[in-house]
């Protein structure tokens, strides 16, 4: 059970949190506030923000969650899961989504965003003989939009 609650960088939670938690707890708000967050961020959070469990999320909400899956292909520039991020977009300076008890961090679950890039190297086979392999290398985003 976590005894406080710490939400960074998720949908429309920038820096959210309870510094107590009970056995039960009751979220008020006004519409739009963030309280469906809440609740989205602790699914994840159970959920170990497991790869099916960030589509479902996704999907249910009608946003981008693959760049090949049919109709939901990246349209207007969004990527998949860009809308999960606080603005509905990827930050510019690499911030992970934090969901977990800001009173013990290893109880902390971190989502970051992984920029790749293909690159065609040379290597050699088992016989010794150049091949032409395509490897994918972590970027930052910097690099991918200088």
């Amino acid at each position: 059970m976590l005894k406080s609650l710490k939400i960074k960088n998720f949908r429309a939670l920038e820096d959210f949190y309870v510094e107590k938690l009970g056995q039960v707890n009751l979220i008020v708000g006004k519409n739009n506030s963030g309280k469906s967050s809440v609740l989205e961020a602790l699914r994840i959070y159970a959920g170990n923000a497991s790869q099916e469990l960030l589509q479902r999320i996704a999907q249910e909400h009608d946003e981008v969650y693959s760049i090949e899956n049919g109709d939901k292909t990246t349209f207007d520039g969004i990527l998949p899961f860009e809308d999960f991020y606080t603005g509905r977009k990827f930050p510019e300076d690499d911030l992970s989504i934090l969901i977990g008890d800001n009173e013990n961090p290893d109880k902390t679950l971190s989502i970051s965003t992984v920029y790749i890039a293909e690159k065609e190297v040379t290597v050699l086979n088992e016989n010794g003989v150049e091949e032409k392999e395509v490897r994918n290398f972590h970027v930052s985003k910097k690099k991918i939009n200088p």
